[in-house]
């Protein structure tokens, strides 16, 4: 089991994007879960970082995460909750918003993955989920003006793939 420190060493970084990113602040994290849906198992740790490209309207927005269970079974199984949850749960008010969810294909990559299209007040994010072990990792990204699918699929790979290769060593 990898420390909070060291997922956070495994987490995309600023030279991992295409050029004209940058890297946001750390903020803290708070527990959402689509339509508040009770995953069976809370993640030993948790790591995210945060990029934004470009500014107003056009901002584009990334992210990347990586979230540890205690084991592969506790991860399987938290898993096993949030995809029933993203094919069950369509919309929901969060904080004042109407979130829209739809599902998405998403990258043959790790041991499963799933993805959603998140629709809010104009904006559109693009979410990849991937079980690989015991963590989910969690890559996308989208904005006011447009969603990069391709830059959500991007992520995804090469975050499954830094993870990967730092689980082994």
């Amino acid at each position: 089991m990898k420390s909070k420190d060291e997922l956070e060493d495994l987490l995309l970084g600023i030279d991992d994007l295409p050029a004209g990113w940058s890297q946001d602040p750390p903020t803290d994290e708070g527990n959402k879960y689509f339509c508040d849906y009770d995953p069976p198992a809370e993640e030993k740790f948790r790591a995210s970082r945060d990029f934004t490209k470009g500014g107003g309207v056009s901002a584009e927005l990334a992210r990347v995460a990586i979230r540890q269970f205690e084991s592969v079974e506790d991860a399987k199984a938290s898993w096993d909750a949030l995809v029933k949850a993203l094919k069950t749960c369509k919309s929901e008010v969060y904080e004042g918003s109407e979130l829209t969810y739809t599902p998405m294909s998403a990258p043959k990559v790790g041991d499963a993955s799933a993805g959603v299209k998140i629709e809010t007040d104009g904006t559109t994010l693009l979410q990849n989920f991937v079980l690989v072990g015991p963590v989910m990792i969690s890559a996308g990204g989208g904005g006011l003006a447009s969603a990069d699918a391709d830059l959500a699929i991007e992520l995804a790979e090469a975050q499954v793939a830094r993870y990967s290769q730092g689980a082994k060593q």
